[in-house]
């Protein structure tokens, strides 16, 4: 999210922040990639991960040829994994909500996945919700 922050910003989106741990760490985090000023939501129980239909990895897709390619191509990008803190086996989403509903969605299918946020807004805009 930290590299498609301004892209993110220029839609005139705000970015929120939901994590699995605590407030104390994900901070530390957030500071590592310059996101201390964004909004963010502490959900250690999963609430909103199991509101959103958020999906848990499998021990298979883990040890995925793909995964471990993706895997080395963080570690050359300096990204070091310091513990696992929440559930690893939680699967990430991406979603743009607008008076109260979603207009725009990505629910990851693999632990490795990005979100294509342009796509979203190509999708959210088709529907003239932006």
């Amino acid at each position: 999210m930290a590299e498609q922050r301004d892209w993110i910003e220029a839609q005139g989106w705000r970015l929120v922040l939901v994590h699995l741990t605590s407030d104390v760490n994900a901070r530390a985090l957030h500071q590592s990639y310059g996101l201390t000023d964004v909004a963010s939501i502490s959900d250690p129980r999963a609430e909103l991960y199991r509101a959103f239909q958020l999906r848990k990895a499998t021990a298979a897709s883990l040890l995925s040829l793909k995964m471990m390619r993706r895997s080395a191509q963080a570690l050359k990008r300096g990204f070091r994994q310091r513990g696992v803190k929440g559930d690893a086996m939680q699967l990430p989403g991406a979603f743009v909500i607008q008076n109260g509903a979603i207009v725009g969605s990505h629910r990851a299918s693999q632990i490795y996945e990005v979100p294509d946020l342009k796509a979203m807004a190509r999708e959210v805009a088709t529907f003239g919700y932006i």
